[in-house]
């Protein structure tokens, strides 16, 4: 079969800004079928498909996958051409564009109090009040602004041009290392069961599909795992939960959870069971 395969070059995008319009071709160049059936994948996953067709156009959203190199392959027929679109952090500043903070949040305050240092329960309910479901503690939260660092500007934390997701409160705790980590989780398909652990996205300083055992390195340079394995016949555990009421006083930020929706435990070698 004669014929060509093209895939446009998806180039660099910064997190927030307008995305690229990823489009394949197919030219029989006169001998080959004048249609075909094309695929479109990104990091490995099927986004776009068409049949008996000579072309398709796909707009990714960066926001969904964070700064990193993902391969795009377009595949018809026999034919596989391939391409990398690298998505860059954004900096400091926030984008109505997209539902997560691609970085991390390192300060925060409430009302008059000067800024304090941000650890992983402030990012986690800065994300969950930006792009989760908190708006219902708008008042409690409404002297509250978050900044990446001091040289940044600085944003409330709930902001009603950001599109909301059906986002929990997650607890990672073990006895080897992890005493206890925040990270926000987001259910990927609503039709599947939440004790589905594959149907689970982690989220947290920028990462937007934390793996677990993954070797992350943070602002600081620091290695750190945000969802450790577990170690020797202690297992982690990882606790979703929503957040039934939240306050703030003297500054400081107050929250009580709701009964575990799910437990999982993970092991050492990585596999996944229900916990209690």
């Amino acid at each position: 079969m004669c014929g060509i395969l093209a895939l446009s070059d998806p180039g660099t995008t910064i997190c927030g800004s307008s995305s690229p319009t990823i489009s394949v071709t197919w030219d029989n160049q006169v001998y080959a079928p004048e249609l075909i059936d094309i695929s479109l994948f990104i990091d490995g996953k099927n986004v776009k498909s068409c049949t008996k067709c000579s072309s398709l156009t796909y707009t990714p959203s960066p926001c969904d996958f964070g700064p990193g190199t993902y391969p795009v392959t377009a595949s018809g027929d026999a034919f596989q051409v391939n391409k990398g679109w690298v998505v860059e952090n954004p900096g400091c500043e926030e984008s109505d564009n997209c539902s997560f903070i691609n970085f991390d949040i390192h300060q925060y305050k409430c009302g008059d109090c000067d800024w304090r240092d941000a650890a992983c329960f402030e990012n986690a309910v800065i994300l969950l009040a930006r792009t989760g479901n908190l708006s219902q503690w708008q008042n409690q939260l409404t002297n509250c602004r978050w900044r990446r660092n001091a040289n940044c500007p600085d944003y409330p934390f709930i902001n009603s041009n950001v599109p909301t997701r059906d986002l929990y409160y997650v607890s990672v705790t073990n006895d080897c290392g992890c005493p206890g980590h925040a990270v926000v989780g987001e259910i990927k398909d609503t039709t599947i069961s939440i004790e589905n652990f594959q149907n689970w996205r982690f989220i947290q300083w920028g990462n937007l599909n934390i793996t677990p055992g993954e070797i992350e390195t943070d602002d600081d340079g620091k290695q750190i795992y945000q969802i450790p394995l577990g170690c020797g016949s202690t297992d982690t555990k990882v606790t979703i939960m929503k957040i039934n009421a939240l306050s703030v006083t003297d500054c400081d930020i107050h929250v009580v959870y709701s009964n575990p929706l799910v437990i999982f435990n993970i092991d050492n070698l990585g596999d996944v069971t229900i916990g209690t």
